[in-house]
């Protein structure tokens, strides 16, 4: 789903050259898919909870 909805969004904007996405640390999964997807980390934003 991650994967179609990047090419669609490239196709329709040609000079897309940046897309941003985040989640949370702990998101194993989700952050596996980001680098398959060639996503690279560029910040962290530590998130406290009480």
């Amino acid at each position: 789903m991650k994967a179609a909805n990047h090419a669609y969004a490239r196709a329709g904007v040609p000079a897309l050259r940046v897309i941003e996405a985040w989640n949370a640390e702990e998101n194993t999964p989700m952050r596996a898919v980001n680098a398959a997807l060639g996503f690279q980390p560029v910040d962290r934003w530590p998130v406290f909870q009480f």
